[in-house]
Parts: structure tokens; sequence; C-alpha cells
């Protein structure tokens, strides 16, 4: 008699379990694995927003100077801050900018201001926007961890280059018809936390822009 050889199809039980034990662990192998992508890539973006934040704050403020027409009153304290409860000369500089702003519209009367006291307002660095034509002023909150801001301006003078405060420049400089005679040719800010580390660098370090002639 002729043996008849019988050909196995499929799969034995044992193959089977075996199969699908590999299979989970390289489910398992990937899935970890994927988390910790996910995971990093959460760090990375949280690290990286802030830096985001700072870079676009930075590029505003000097773009908005840069197109801006500083409104320096020589010998008067800056009558914004007193209406909005602040008063005095620091942390507060204002501007006209034909640069893109919130307001969709332009010229725009910019009045750049920190507020750490007044509740009914945005707290931090604060723009309060005023179009020359329409529509109502409004509040727009740049940075709500800021609590001081430092303007410094350069007068255009022949005597040598030198960084004033506002308040200086104000009190020093030459007048015609309560304006400055020789206005500044730049300005600086310098952006001031609580404490150091609560800024990003980027915003750590001063913005210095040159601008046009002061209204």
């Amino acid at each position: 008699m002729i043996p008849v050889s019988r050909e196995r199809h499929g799969l034995t039980l044992l193959e089977l379990i075996v199969g699908l034990v590999v299979v989970a662990l390289m489910v398992t192998a990937g899935y970890a694995t994927f988390g910790a992508v996910i995971d990093r890539r959460a760090q990375i973006q949280e690290t990286l927003d802030p830096v985001a934040r700072a870079a676009t704050l930075r590029h505003t403020l000097a773009a908005w100077l840069r197109v801006g027409q500083l409104q320096v009153a020589i010998g008067a304290v800056p009558q914004d801050g007193l209406h909005l409860g602040m008063g005095g000369w620091d942390n507060q500089l204002r501007f006209v900018t034909t640069a893109p702003t919130p307001m969709r519209t332009t010229p725009v009367t910019v009045f750049l201001y920190v507020n750490t006291t007044n509740p009914r307002l945005p707290r931090g660095l604060v723009a309060l926007l005023t179009p020359q034509v329409g529509a109502d002023s409004m509040h727009v909150q740049l940075n709500p961890v800021i609590t001081g801001m430092r303007v410094e301006l350069l007068p255009d003078t022949s005597n040598g280059l030198s960084w004033m405060s506002l308040q200086d420049f104000t009190r020093d400089s030459a007048s015609v018809n309560g304006k400055p005679a020789r206005p500044p040719i730049a300005v600086r800010l310098t952006l001031l936390a609580a404490t150091p580390d609560a800024l990003p660098p980027l915003l750590r370090l001063p913005i210095v822009v040159p601008v046009r002639r002061a209204l």
C-alpha cells in the first residue's frame, strides 16, 4: 500500500497563541513609543509657546513704533496715565501708528501702559487703542505678567548721544509750542517683571527702535 501524504493547512493552536503573543508585544511596544513621542512633543510645545509669544510681542511693539510718531509734551505730565488712575511718568508711552492693530483701521493712537493697581482694567502691559476716525477705544492686554516698563529716548543732539528717561527728556529738552524742538531719533523700551525669570529671555532684552518725528 502506498502511503498518502497529508498537507497541513492553517495553524495549530500553539502557533496561533505564539503569534498573538508576538502581536500583543509589538502593539504594546508601539503604544509606549507613541506615548513617549506625544509626551515629548507636548514638552517641546510647552517650551516653544512662551518663546513664540515673546517674539510676537517684540515684533508687534517694534512694528508699531517703527512707523509711529511719538507724542511728547515738554514740561507736562502725561494725562493718559492720570485719567487711568496711574499718574506720574513711569510705565507709559503715547504714539500714533499706521501699522496694523486689532482696530483694523489706521491711523491709531496707541497709549502703551502698565497696570498693576486698577482692577477695572486689564493687568500687565496694555495698549489703549484709539482710532482717529470711527470706532470706540479698546484696551488690549499684551502681557499679563509685566509689572513695569522703562521708556528712554535718544535725543538728536550734536554734542554726543545719550539715552534719556522720558521724564528727563520732557523736562530738559527745548520746546517749540510745547513740542520738542529737536525730536528724539529712537526709543528704547525695557520690560520688567516681579522676578527676572518671569519673562522669557526675549522680553528681558531692551526693544530699540528708530522713530519718526515726535508730535
